[in-house]
């Protein structure tokens, strides 16, 4: 048979298999998405979507109804991309309840294939537009935009420190965000409960110089770590329009970015000083940390589904499907992420090996809100007006979350090194400030604590304590 008759017979072939609607064509740029969202490429992972959905196009084949056909193609449509596309449009076009959106994403796509698969029988157009958006996804590589790019498109400066008194020590510095600390004069005022006094008296046993009452001048996290990180940028009018804005997580990733490339982290390298992040998120310029869970990257996608918490494979195949949303919701799943990052974050603080001239940083989602932590304290749902019944859920689930970081902390290990443990901001109700929360310092000169003026001076503070 000559070239081109092989030709002719490929190009043959391959006309009759892009007219069907293929489950396989379907799948692809879902297994892009999926892979490429996480820190490594598994072909074992892809070699398994991709034998299921032949083997599934296979059976199609054979039963030749357009109903079943059609049903599943929607089906797997919905399951595969409605959750992806339901994130990156909330915010921007519809706000819309899930349940709601799911019904207009089935209207719309149904009333495509139904056309596509019962009255023209032709599904070419279709293959082909999904095929080419594969293969832009493997070839467009992320734009993020530089710390510079943002502090421009802000208008944000930095207000920098510079302390009086001098200092020496060489010992690593490990800064401990507590999300969502209130005060505990805030809350002893109001409970009159010794219980609420445990955490503070361990920390004065422990020689912890602590600050009562300590300001922050933004109650979102990510406003206020963001600016701490990178030497207190609010004396931007930007950025207090942000503050009261209604949707600004709508600004969240610029903010992120922020985190990620933070100038703590660039003038601690100038200063031969190596930075670690056990925290929400990575920093690009820090040295390599293993078996972290990074909160910000695990939020639009809950990467350890709780249903498949046995077996990393299917979790991996999953987090991006629909099945991530029925796991939070109806199958136990609504804090495992969450309370994975809390015992993942107790967990490094106990068996991390601290280093001197290196910074560490650590995020305890905790006592924020969702009010759980596996079996041992039975989740306790937060209503929209955050009630006096939610403050005292918040003040038990402090108790019981600062017992479990001062059982960490009592460890003689801490003895060695010097220590920043603050809240990012407090509680945010009817009866507490959320721009008040409190900080504990160890093995710094008391002279120097003194000059912070709110929690984004930290930034300064670290920068200062280890030249």
């Amino acid at each position: 048979m000559s070239f081109n008759k092989y030709k002719n017979k490929i190009f043959s072939l391959s006309v009759v298999y892009f007219s069907k609607p293929r489950l396989l064509i379907l799948a692809i740029p879902y297994i892009i998405f999926s892979n490429l969202a996480i820190d490594y490429f598994s072909w074992i992972h892809v070699s398994v979507l991709l034998i299921f959905f032949y083997t599934v196009d296979f059976i199609l084949l054979r039963i030749k109804r357009k109903l079943l056909h059609f049903i599943s193609y929607l089906f797997i449509t919905y399951f595969l991309y409605s959750l992806i596309i339901y994130n990156d449009t909330y915010y921007i076009l519809h706000q819309f309840r899930f349940r709601n959106f799911s019904l207009l994403f089935l209207f719309l796509f149904g009333t495509l294939f139904y056309q596509k698969i019962i009255n023209y029988k032709d599904f070419s157009f279709i293959n082909v537009i999904i095929i080419i958006f594969s293969i832009l996804q493997l070839l467009t590589f992320e734009n993020e935009t530089s710390r510079d790019e943002i502090f421009k498109n802000y208008n944000l400066e930095t207000d920098l420190i510079k302390f009086q008194t001098k200092n020496e020590s060489r010992k690593p510095i490990i800064l401990l965000i507590c999300d969502g600390l209130t005060s505990t004069n805030e809350i002893y005022n109001l409970t009159n409960n010794d219980k609420d006094l445990e955490f503070d008296n361990f920390l004065k046993l422990n020689d912890y110089v602590i600050i009562q009452n300590f300001e922050t001048q933004s109650i979102w996290t990510q406003f206020s770590l963001s600016s701490l990180l990178n030497f207190n940028f609010h004396k931007s009018d930007t950025i207090k329009k942000l503050e009261f804005a209604k949707e600004n997580v709508v600004f969240a990733d610029d903010f992120k970015q922020l985190v990620y490339q933070n100038l703590l982290v660039d003038s601690l390298i100038n200063n031969s000083v190596n930075s670690y992040s056990y925290g929400v998120l990575p920093f690009s310029k820090a040295e390599r940390t293993n078996n972290v869970i990074h909160l910000w990257e695990k939020l639009q996608f809950n990467f350890d589904i709780e249903f498949f918490k046995e077996n990393k494979l299917l979790q991996t195949i999953f987090h991006k499907s629909v099945m991530n949303f029925i796991d939070s919701r109806y199958l136990n799943g609504r804090t495992y992420v969450f309370d994975s990052n809390r015992e993942n974050t107790l967990y490094n603080l106990k068996n991390t090996e601290f280093e001197k001239s290196s910074f560490y940083y650590f995020h305890y989602y905790a006592p924020h809100s969702p009010f759980s932590y596996f079996n041992e304290f039975e989740f306790l749902d937060e209503s929209n007006d955050l009630s006096e019944v939610d403050f005292y859920n918040h003040v038990n689930y402090r108790r019981f979350m600062l017992r479990k970081l001062i059982d960490v902390l009592k460890s003689p290990k801490f003895d060695n090194v010097r220590i920043i443990l603050t809240g990012d901001h407090g509680y945010r109700s009817e009866l507490t400030d959320g721009r008040i929360t409190m900080a504990a310092f160890k093995g710094f000169d008391p002279e120097s604590i003194k000059q912070i003026r709110n929690v984004q001076d930290i930034g300064s503070f670290i920068l200062y304590s280890m030249k």
